[in-house]
């Protein structure tokens, strides 16, 4: 599947950058600012964002 995608924010772009040099073996993962990709960081990530709703949120949100 081929994705386009086009944006001027400078976060997404070197996300975006740094996981195609992963996939073509270029670099190793590292954690990224904007996108979460599989398998490294998402768990994490998701358990991440998961604590952060659940400071701001009246309801509990779980995995």
């Amino acid at each position: 599947t081929d994705i386009g995608y086009f944006t001027r924010i400078d976060d997404f772009a070197m996300d975006i950058s740094d996981l195609f040099n992963v996939i073509t073996g270029l670099s190793q993962p590292a954690r990224r600012n904007k996108i979460v990709a599989s398998p490294n960081y998402m768990r994490k990530s998701f358990s991440d964002l998961k604590d952060k709703e659940n400071k701001i949120s009246p309801k509990t949100i779980q995995i």
